[in-house]
């Protein structure tokens, strides 16, 4: 997404009236001068790709595994809250605009989304004794038998829907 339009933090546009709170911060601790980068660093970070925010998406693939895994009721809804909490973060102190923080959350949902079916497809060649699964394998799967939920999926023979 950076390469067709780059998206500035709005904490940078010089009369948006956001305050710039990574600027109070940047010279505590590890922090260097230039950049919200440790010293050294500094050449290594872009400060102008703020889309999409993968600091939401951390935090909705993080919360997610949190509420899946969790045995604690508060651990689970701790889960469910840091997304939330992270989201309001980044838009609060001018770090992100919302748009990328959806843009952020909408990545993990499609590649989270992706490799369900992907490990569908492996499981279902791994059951048919294909071996390994490899990109030959998944490929074959996928023209044979179509993608897992699509329109055009066939099961294979012996498979019960």
């Amino acid at each position: 997404m950076r390469g067709i339009r780059r998206s500035a933090p709005p904490r940078l546009l010089p009369h948006a009236g956001i305050h710039d709170s990574v600027a109070d911060v940047q010279q505590w601790g590890w922090w260097s001068g230039e950049t919200s980068a440790p010293h050294g660093l500094g050449g290594l970070v872009n400060e102008y790709a703020a889309m999409p925010s993968l600091h939401v998406g951390w935090a909705l693939w993080s919360g997610w595994l949190l509420y899946r895994h969790a045995r604690r009721r508060t651990v689970r809804n701790l889960g469910l809250a840091y997304p939330v909490l992270t989201t309001l973060d980044v838009v609060a102190t001018g770090n992100h605009y919302l748009a990328d923080a959806i843009a952020g959350a909408a990545l993990i949902v499609f590649f989270g989304a992706l490799q369900r079916r992907i490990r569908i497809v492996g499981r279902r060649a791994a059951a048919m004794r294909w071996g390994p699964l490899t990109a030959v394998s998944l490929a074959t799967a996928v023209a044979r038998y179509g993608i897992p939920g699509s329109p055009s999926h066939r099961l294979p023979p012996g498979d019960s829907p």
